[in-house]
Formats: structure tokens, C-alpha cells, sequence
């Protein structure tokens, strides 16, 4: 299982060391490795409101999930000179279904101002119950930061874990579960939402009758 970006599922009440992006975060000095620039003007991009985080519900990996909506951004600023051993991934899930989703995005940003990133959409998510992986290819080069953000989002996407393999966090505050505790809690997860998806699939039962008085 990856290791962990600091704070990466939010076991207590705490953002540290993510925080609020600046308006810009991903400005014109950064430039897209893809082969398809993000579909919004991240130039010109304000992230508002501010990113929080909430209560967990019984699905998520975390006690807590940081909460984004509208056009909210967070990032973490990475160890100078770092290098990770394998992709970033973000866990992630939007509700209520009747609003509008928007998308949701991870960037890996490099320390030569080029980045690479990946996409979220509400069609994305799995069954639609529980938490979806998003996974960003990292490229052999030096990090600075990761970004996560979302755009257009009346609906609220909940992040409820974050990793990248061999990477520190410049802030190294706090404990950190083990990759066992974690990868345990990830296969209680999929057991769930298979669960969950078979009931679903089977339809109503049939409707009881009242009791005779």
C-alpha cells in the first residue's frame, strides 16, 4: 500500500499542512505535460469558498473527509528535491446525486513548473456509492507540491484518503497509520460497497402484508 501524505486520511480534526490555494496556484508559469490542458481557466481561476472538513460517513476511509464545493482548491507543499516511487492517488466521492457535480482534479506539480494531472466526473464514480480512486501518473522528476480541486461543484466531492509512495511532507507533525491499518481499512471498503451493490441489484422485496388485528 502507498505511503501516506501527511494527514492523507484525516484522523482528527486537523487540515495541516494542506491548505487554501492562492488564486494562482496553477498560474500561467506552470505548464501542462498533457496532452489536453484542464477544461477550465485555471489562469485566471479563483478557489473559493474555502475547503473544510466534516464527519465521516460509514463508507469513507477516514474519521474525517475534507469537503470541497463550488470552485475550492487545497495544496501540500513537498520536500525540496523529492522524488516519489509510485502515482498519486486520491480517494474521493460526490453527493447528493441531484445536484451539479462539476469535476474534480489532482495535480502533481514538478519543481520545473510542469505538472500532470488527472480528472473525476461524477459518471467516474464507482456504482456511485463509497469512494473512487483518481490516480495522477507521476513522471521521474523533482516535486514541489500536489493540488487538489474541484470546479463547478454545486454538489460537495468528499476526499477521504490521499497517498504518494515515498514522498514526505515538508510538516511532519503528528502520527501516521501504518500502510497495513490503511490497506485493511481500503478491502473493508470494497467488501462493503460490493455488499451494498448486490442489495441494489436485487430490487425491492416483496411488500409485507399488516398484521391481522
Amino acid at each position: 500500500m502507498p505511503d501516506l501524505i501527511v494527514n492523507g486520511y484525516f484522523d482528527a480534526d486537523d487540515m495541516a499542512p494542506w491548505g487554501a490555494c492562492a488564486d494562482n496556484e496553477l498560474g500561467e508559469s506552470w505548464v501542462c505535460l498533457e496532452g489536453e490542458e484542464p477544461a477550465f481557466p485555471r489562469t485566471r481561476w479563483v478557489y473559493a469558498p474555502a475547503p473544510e472538513l466534516t464527519d465521516a460517513g460509514p463508507l469513507f476511509l477516514s474519521d474525517y473527509n475534507l469537503r470541497l464545493t463550488r470552485n475550492a482548491g487545497v495544496r501540500q507543499a513537498l520536500t525540496d528535491g523529492s522524488r516519489a516511487s509510485g502515482d498519486f492517488s486520491v480517494w474521493a466521492h460526490c453527493t447528493p446525486p441531484d445536484k451539479a457535480a462539476g469535476d474534480c482534479y489532482a495535480f502533481v506539480c514538478y519543481a520545473d513548473h510542469t505538472f500532470t494531472y488527472a480528472r473525476l466526473t461524477r459518471d467516474d464514480l464507482r456504482r456511485g456509492v463509497g469512494p473512487t480512486r483518481l490516480t495522477v501518473d507521476v513522471r521521474d522528476k523533482a516535486l514541489a507540491k500536489v493540488v487538489l480541486c474541484v470546479v463547478g461543484a454545486e454538489a460537495p466531492w468528499y476526499v477521504s484518503g490521499i497517498s504518494l509512495p515515498g514522498v514526505e511532507s515538508k510538516s511532519l507533525g503528528g502520527a501516521i497509520r501504518p500502510a497495513r491499518y490503511i490497506e485493511n481499512r481500503v478491502a473493508l471498503l470494497e467488501q462493503r460497497v460490493d455488499r451494498l451493490a448486490a442489495i441494489l441489484a436485487q430490487g425491492p422485496g416483496p411488500k409485507r402484508r399488516p398484521p391481522v388485528r
